[in-house]
């Protein structure tokens, strides 16, 4: 825990160095989301994700691809495209991934009576 600790205060410190345009080629996930997430921090299993420039972004871990695309659809919504190492998933990859997200929450006020 406290390696994973470590390793996230770390990341954090490179990524605040580091340009924009720069971070999202240099992770290896880059999830974007279909609607900016709650949460802007937050860690599934092994792989911790950030939020930045209107993406999430995560270092390599050793869940499947897969399995960390339906972790953060669960923890942040429907995603727009998953890229692992440069490489997006495919439409049906991406559409089982979102099979697991989150549930979009209701304004209570705009539902007609």
């Amino acid at each position: 825990m406290k390696t994973l600790t470590l390793l996230a205060a770390l990341s954090s410190v490179v990524l605040a160095a580091a340009p924009a345009a720069t971070q999202t080629t240099t992770a290896y996930y880059v999830a974007v989301p279909q609607a900016q997430p709650t949460k802007t921090a937050f860690v599934t299993r092994s792989a911790a994700w950030r939020y930045r420039g209107g993406v999430l972004i995560a270092a390599q871990a050793p869940e499947r691809a897969q399995v960390l695309c339906q972790l953060v659809a669960e923890t942040a919504g429907g995603l727009s495209s998953f890229t692992v190492g440069g490489k997006p998933l495919d439409a049906d990859a991406l559409a089982k991934c979102n099979a697991k997200a989150k549930p979009a929450s209701v304004d209570a006020s705009a539902v007609a009576r």
